[in-house]
């Protein structure tokens, strides 16, 4: 992708999935004021996540799953109030996911799964409360599960299996299952677990060696 796409400041959609595009994502995306939707997965892009993608404050999607992305998620990707949609699965992402994620309170649809994050989950994620997807399973995530999760009252799909969680579920996702709200649209299924982590309302999963 040629570092020129910056000049191109009334562009509001980028579409280039699984295009065996390669390199590095150049930081003039963070030029394009006016995207929505930068779609760029299933390419071949390594290095990192530009910072300079927490410019884009207009932007609704924002999907580069199922690249060769290294390092660390962005703190900046916070500043996108607006994002509707975050897909960063598939790359090798190792450091811990930023609590500044916790700012998009209009996010649907979070996938953060098969790549190498590591640290807790931040409680932070309890502050998404237009939250249906939460996906981190296949990381190398530690801790507890917050109880502030408790919060996501429209969460219908949470996978945290292969990871090294401890503890258990908090009863307060747990209800989540068995005691929806009434304004959540019904209840969560339930959540993908680890067969060796403590949680009397997930579906199981004994993938560890």
């Amino acid at each position: 992708l040629p570092k020129e796409i910056g000049m191109l400041t009334n562009l509001n959609k980028v579409n280039l999935g699984g295009t065996q595009m390669q390199g590095q994502l150049p930081t003039e995306l963070g030029l394009l004021s006016d995207l929505t939707n930068l779609i760029l997965d299933n390419n071949l892009y390594n290095g990192t996540i530009p910072t300079e993608l927490g410019q884009l404050t207009n932007l609704l999607i924002l999907l580069l799953n199922d690249n060769n992305l290294r390092e660390e998620i962005p703190t900046q990707l916070g500043n996108l109030r607006n994002l509707t949609m975050l897909n960063l699965k598939g790359n090798d992402l190792d450091k811990s996911i930023p609590l500044e994620l916790g700012n998009l309170t209009a996010v649907v649809d979070v996938r953060l799964n098969s790549n190498r994050l590591a640290g807790v989950l931040p409680s932070s994620l309890g502050n998404l409360i237009n939250l249906q997807i939460l996906k981190v399973d296949a990381n190398e995530l530690v801790g507890a599960i917050p109880t502030e999760l408790g919060a996501l009252i429209h969460l219908k799909s949470f996978y945290l299996y292969s990871n090294n969680f401890t503890g258990d579920m908090p009863e307060s996702v747990c209800a989540l299952v068995t005691n929806p709200s009434f304004d959540s649209g019904g209840a969560m299924d339930k959540p993908k677990a680890d067969c060796d982590f403590d949680c009397d309302c997930c579906t199981t999963f004994c993938l560890k060696t």
